[in-house]
């Protein structure tokens, strides 16, 4: 893990223990659990974003994520592979 990831890592989470803090001492008791999925789903939005920094994106991944159009466009400009050739590909780093 690069400094960059750990430094990301620690301000994300003083970050969410901040906001989370400021809202539950604010929050009258009777609306805590609408806090606490609120801030659950911070938490998992602070994982997605996390998990994609550390995470390479293959040339698969790249593909899923492409809209049709841009898929399309994508296609028209790979030369002809045999499929060990392809799948080697796919699971080569994004460029």
């Amino acid at each position: 893990m690069t400094p960059q990831m750990l430094e990301f890592l620690r301000v994300g989470i003083v970050g969410l223990q901040d906001w989370a803090w400021d809202i539950i001492q604010n929050t009258p008791q009777g609306e805590i659990h609408h806090i606490a999925k609120l801030i659950n789903c911070r938490c998992n939005q602070f994982i997605e974003i996390f998990d994609e920094m550390k995470t390479p994106k293959t040339n698969a991944d790249r593909i899923r994520s492409m809209a049709d159009e841009e898929l399309a466009e994508f296609l028209q400009d790979i030369p002809y592979f045999t499929h060990d050739a392809l799948m080697v590909w796919l699971r080569e780093e994004a460029k």
